[in-house]
């Protein structure tokens, strides 16, 4: 599921995030510049997922009537391989057929004439 859209997507965690499920912004499925698929309510959509360590998995995207989120199971377990907290931010954004996924810091945008072309993991 390749995306055009190369733009970093970031998200500063709260509570409930770390406690349960990753609510995603709506903004991220809906519109022109999305990040993500739209969910249908109650048909997950699965993703190829890679961590800022190079390990792959996937994230169920689902939709609620209220909005989307990243299901309770495979977030849980990228909360803790990375002992995230509230106030923590992780950014998103696609390179090939992967989401990836970087926490804390904030990856290398490669830009030319104002416009993200690229990302790369620094550090």
């Amino acid at each position: 599921m390749a995306q055009a859209n190369v733009g970093v997507y970031e998200k500063v965690l709260s509570a409930t995030d770390i406690a349960q499920k990753m609510s995603v912004p709506i903004h991220w499925v809906e519109g022109e510049r999305r990040l993500l698929p739209t969910p249908i309510p109650g048909v997950p959509v699965v993703l190829p997922v890679r961590d800022q360590k190079g390990n792959d998995t996937t994230l169920r995207l689902a939709r609620s009537q209220r909005e989307p989120y990243f299901m309770s199971k495979e977030w849980r377990a990228l909360v803790d391989a990375y002992d995230l907290k509230k106030g923590d931010r992780v950014y998103f954004w696609w390179e090939g057929n992967f989401l990836r996924v970087k926490v804390r810091t904030s990856p290398y945008k490669i830009m030319l004439f104002g416009v993200c072309i690229g990302v790369r993991i620094n550090g």
